[in-house]
């Protein structure tokens, strides 16, 4: 039997697949829709997506080329201002409706996944899964 650890492992590798799927089938790569979600949330400069993301520029730049070279996002400069941290990133409707549609794979993904679950126990594994983050923090 494997240890809790190497489970977690396992799994996190089997969802990192099924993301991977299912941002390939909307076009994206998780890191793109991860952008893409920041920049719905409202951080629409490079400035504060580097911030935000602890991205170097370069890596966020070539991003944000690739959401605006296939039309989930759009660039615009802001009055008055040079450079590169002043432009802002606003989602499409193609970025809206993507990442709409990606939410909706989620949830379902997830209702397919705990369907066999009683309440009480999605309840309790999703307290046990905090308990077991709070306690990895004291390692950071």
């Amino acid at each position: 039997m494997r240890s809790s650890l190497d489970s977690l492992l396992v799994l996190e590798k089997k969802y990192h697949n099924i993301l991977n799927k299912v941002a390939q089938q909307h076009g994206l790569t998780i890191a793109e829709w991860q952008l893409l979600i920041k920049i719905s949330d409202g951080a629409q400069t490079q400035e504060q997506l580097a911030h935000i993301t602890k991205l170097n520029i370069s890596t966020l730049s070539r991003q944000l080329t690739r959401l605006e070279t296939k039309k989930f996002v759009i660039k615009s400069p802001t009055a008055g201002k040079r450079g590169r941290g002043y432009f802002v990133y606003t989602e499409t409707e193609k970025g809206k409706e993507t990442m709409q549609e990606m939410e909706t794979a989620i949830k379902t993904l997830e209702q397919r996944l705990f369907m066999r679950w009683s309440d009480e126990e999605t309840k309790l594994l999703q307290v046990l899964l905090n308990r077991l983050v709070q306690s990895m923090k004291r390692f950071d």
